[in-house]
């Protein structure tokens, strides 16, 4: 994470709702950490730490409805002092985590990615319909 980036303490201010007994300051630090990673290289500093807020909420709240769906093997893993259970999610937790538009902050951080990226994303290579026989080609 860079020295800029939101810490714990900034994302309960933002969000009360996902209070300390029931998200505990490591496992709100992790999220951070991961929305930290998925976000790359954001473009410029603008907006990039609401959205990281956004996205760290966005997981959150993912694994939160994956953990409290029936039908799903529950692991446990212990790293110190710090203790986590996931579901395994093989369909809907996977899908939602991929899918911001599954929780309100999924479609907030979009809202703020579009506004900062754009919301167009260029992925692989495309040839335009015009071909290079017409005087204009494109690698």
């Amino acid at each position: 994470m860079a020295p800029d980036d939101p810490t714990v303490q900034t994302f309960r201010m933002r969000f009360p709702e996902f209070p300390e007994v029931t998200y505990p300051n490591e496992i709100v630090g992790f999220a951070l950490e991961e929305a930290a990673l998925i976000m790359g290289n954001w473009p410029s500093d603008k907006g990039r730490a609401p959205a990281m807020l956004y996205l760290a909420a966005h997981i959150l709240s993912v694994n939160t409805q994956a953990s409290t769906t029936g039908g799903l093997t529950l692991r446990h893993e212990t790293l110190g002092r710090i203790s986590q259970s996931f579901a395994d999610v093989t369909g809907s937790g996977q899908n939602q985590m991929e899918d911001l538009s599954s929780t309100s902050y999924g479609k907030r951080y979009q809202r703020l990615q579009q506004k900062v990226v754009g919301p167009f994303a260029v992925i692989g290579h495309h040839k335009s319909w015009w071909s290079p026989g017409w005087g204009w080609s494109w690698p």
